[in-house]
């Protein structure tokens, strides 16, 4: 198991009802990429969910459309084309490449994968993005790091809100909120 999922299970309180195996080929097909392992590992040891009352992982296959990888993609990707006609893509995009959903909040920020030419999903970093669209953070290090990262408080988003992370830390399974 990634050393960052690992560490997670002893962060984040493991709900009754955790995890979920996915057809992950089927999961690739449906977003037209594979997925990053610690993603993977992440939804097979929790699932989508709500982390500290702020931050939604979305999860593949999600009864809830609003929590749904597959459905948060594609809206994410129709969402950043509009975009793009009203304000100038982050710096980090000037060479290619896609931001690929995978995180919402109540507040209306969004975390992405910044997938770029030639890497492999292990080695994408995370974006985060303001309700507005303007602003950016680029962190240079995968899904799991970023999340452990942050509910460490070892790196601080100036874009997700003061209120993230809780103290004590909460995870409530997607499937809750059917």
């Amino acid at each position: 198991m990634n050393e960052a999922v690992q560490q997670l299970t002893h962060v984040l309180p493991l709900p009754a009802s955790c995890g979920q195996s996915k057809d992950w080929n089927e999961v690739s097909r449906a977003v037209g990429t594979e997925l990053p392992a610690d993603y993977k590992q992440f939804i097979e040891t929790f699932g989508g969910g709500y982390v500290d009352q702020h931050l939604w992982v979305l999860e593949p296959g999600c009864a809830n459309e609003h929590y749904d990888l597959i459905t948060g993609i594609k809206h994410g990707d129709e969402a950043l084309e509009g975009l793009w006609e009203l304000v100038e893509k982050p710096r980090e995009l000037a060479s290619g490449g896609r931001l690929i959903v995978w995180a919402t909040t109540d507040n209306g920020e969004i975390g992405y994968w910044l997938a770029r030419p030639g890497q492999s999903p292990e080695q994408w970093t995370v974006m985060v993005n303001d309700e507005s669209g303007t602003v950016w953070e680029h962190f240079d290090m995968g899904f799991a790091r970023f999340l452990l990262s942050a509910l460490d408080r070892d790196i601080v988003s100036e874009v997700l809100s003061y209120a993230f992370p809780k103290d004590p830390h909460g995870f409530e399974p997607s499937g809750d909120f059917v």
